[in-house]
């Protein structure tokens, strides 16, 4: 089995990934809400248009890093880093939520029983690793036949399913796992041309007009396309681009 290469840019990406979630849910928990304010309100917003689409696409690079071809040592690596994780999350949730519900986000009562099958079928507050999961049971017995045009037209469907049917199947997060799926294969896909994509990426002149896009679209935020593709993927080519481009800015210094 060949050893994977570490990236430490990629941690960096996955840094700001994990800082914009704990950012996201800051400015509204029980008793405190500033979303009424609204620079509040848009930095939520803004945060919610690209911050899940980026930690599954650095997820779809990293899975493409990975070299085992061991299935059972593959799905008992998910199970270790993912599942038995977000099990033990759920655990001290819902102690949480049944021992504590004054100081919990919660909008209305349902039993414990109904909560453990919530949380066994649909993820609930940690639907992000159980998608995160689905995709990997889905995906680590075809990886070797996952090739860069199959990647390609896996993705282009999945866009056409969002954008056509828009599937609302939240039964083992299948609504997320087809629409972050296609963020996920972008990551996988880019893996493969990952030095051309980090030195394109890395320039001003892609990064600055990304930005722009994006805050040009920003208040067209209501129409599909724009919200599902255009926004996400402007701003996070944008974060990872300006990220490669500080990096390459201090090697150069240090010469």
């Amino acid at each position: 089995m060949a050893s994977k290469t570490y990236f430490s840019e990629i941690d960096v990406i996955k840094g700001i990934a994990i800082l914009t979630v704990v950012l996201e849910h800051s400015f509204a928990v029980k008793y405190v809400d500033l979303t009424g304010v609204q620079w509040c309100y848009h930095t939520v917003e803004i945060i919610k248009t690209f911050n899940m689409q980026l930690f599954f696409m650095v997820s779809g690079f990293l899975f493409a890093n990975s070299k085992t071809d061991d299935l059972k040592r593959a799905y008992i690596g998910k199970v270790d880093r993912i599942l038995i994780p977000m099990v033990f999350l759920t655990v001290i949730n819902l102690v949480l939520v049944n021992a504590l519900p004054s100081v919990i986000n919660i909008e209305e009562e349902t039993s414990v029983f109904q909560q453990i099958v919530n949380a066994v079928l649909y993820g609930e507050s940690f639907w992000f690793l159980y998608t995160l999961f689905v995709l990997f049971c889905l995906l680590i017995p075809v990886k070797k036949y996952l090739t860069p045009k199959i990647v390609v037209a896996i993705c282009l469907i999945l866009v056409l399913l969002k954008e056509l049917v828009d599937v609302k199947i939240s039964f083992l997060q299948l609504n997320h796992v087809l629409y972050m799926g296609a963020f996920f294969l972008l990551g996988y896909l880019s893996y493969g041309y990952y030095e051309k994509v980090r030195v394109w990426v890395s320039k001003l002149y892609i990064v600055i007009p990304l930005l722009l896009i994006y805050a040009f679209l920003y208040p067209l935020n209501n129409i599909a396309c724009i919200h599902n593709w255009i926004l996400p993927l402007s701003l996070d080519i944008a974060v990872v681009g300006g990220q490669f481009y500080l990096l390459i800015g201090a090697q150069i210094k240090e010469y």
